[in-house]
């Protein structure tokens, strides 16, 4: 059935019924946030389209994130932009990102190009007084659907079709461009053997994606840490901001300053004069039980079998955190 036909029939209208009531085709940030990250560049490159805006061709890394630069008008009055979508596995916009980001346009190839940063699942505090220091434009899921939603209805409804129609939820895989399927994923060591992990040390507000496993973890001063996955240690010295859920076999510190939220399981917990501590806190009577004993976690992988074995390789290197 073609799209003309299609929205003819409708009348403009989603067919998602409540009672006997047609409601009408809207997009809502948890849609966005849904989406493989190949259907929010097509989205991004249509409005642009429709702005009136002429498009350059789209760069993307194998970590899904991808950019695209955009011209409207001619010679000195042309306005010129570079579009950036944030990364699959954090699909949120930090410090470093954005301070990436805003070295990219510095270069001479886009001296006079205006930046707009397109993170779905939004920005830390930090990345986003970074990018109004640099006069980057932000663009979150709300953002995005809130300006869908204010195209003409004729617009707006065929973007929404487009946009949903067939698997849109499944990921692209970057480097040969086939859906990505749900494989196993490395498991991460486990914090029982406290010998062979590493200690990592937070210097620079970030947001990690994976599943942390170490001996020692110290979050500086200064410094947002968003944890996404569970947090698995001997002992977590924390001085400045950290959010996740944290395993510690041994003690988890707050010193004066510092903020921790999200729920705590540890031998001991102690919270310095200054320091704040929201969430569930449980004291562990036995050590945790390690990350080996756990269910396996999936991720979304290339299955890609090709004759070519660089493409093969570069499509061993994705692998993409369900979000």
């Amino acid at each position: 059935m073609s799209q003309r036909l299609y929205k003819a029939m409708l009348g403009g209208f989603d067919p998602v019924l409540t009672g006997s009531e047609e409601m009408s085709a809207r997009w809502t940030a948890d849609l966005l946030l849904s989406l493989d990250w190949c259907r929010v560049v097509e989205l991004a490159r249509a409005m642009a389209l429709f702005g009136g805006f002429e498009l350059g061709s789209t760069t993307v890394r194998l970590d899904g994130a991808a950019d695209f630069s955009m011209t409207r008008g001619k010679g000195g009055q042309a306005q010129r932009y570079r579009v950036r979508l944030a990364e699959w596995n954090q699909w949120q916009a930090t410090v470093a990102s954005v301070e990436q980001f805003a070295q990219a346009l510095k270069k001479e190839k886009h001296r006079g190009t205006r930046g707009v940063f397109l993170a779905p699942g939004g920005f830390s505090t930090s990345a986003l007084h970074l990018a109004r220091q640099y006069q980057i434009e932000t663009v979150d899921a709300d953002i995005l659907a809130a300006r869908l939603n204010e195209l003409p209805e004729t617009h707006s409804t065929f973007f929404y079709e487009t946009g949903t129609l067939g698997d849109y939820g499944t990921p692209t895989c970057p480097a040969c461009m086939r859906r990505l399927e749900l494989l196993p994923e490395p498991r991460p060591q486990s914090p029982g053997k406290v010998s062979a992990l590493p200690d990592l040390s937070y210097r620079t507000s970030d947001i990690v994606a994976e599943v942390v496993a170490a001996r020692r973890i110290e979050i500086h001063r200064n410094c947002e840490v968003y944890f996404l996955r569970e947090v698995h240690a001997r002992d977590v010295i924390v001085h400045g901001h950290a959010v996740g859920n944290f395993v510690c076999e041994g003690c988890l510190l707050l010193n004066p300053g510092s903020v921790v939220e999200g729920t705590v399981a540890a031998r001991s917990v102690m919270v310095r004069p200054g320091a704040i501590l929201n969430g569930e806190t449980r004291i562990l009577q036995s050590a945790p039980e390690s990350l080996a004993q756990e269910s396996p976690s999936v991720a979304w992988r290339c299955a890609n079998r090709s004759p070519n074995v660089k493409l093969r390789a570069k499509c061993g290197q994705v692998m993409f955190r369900v979000h």
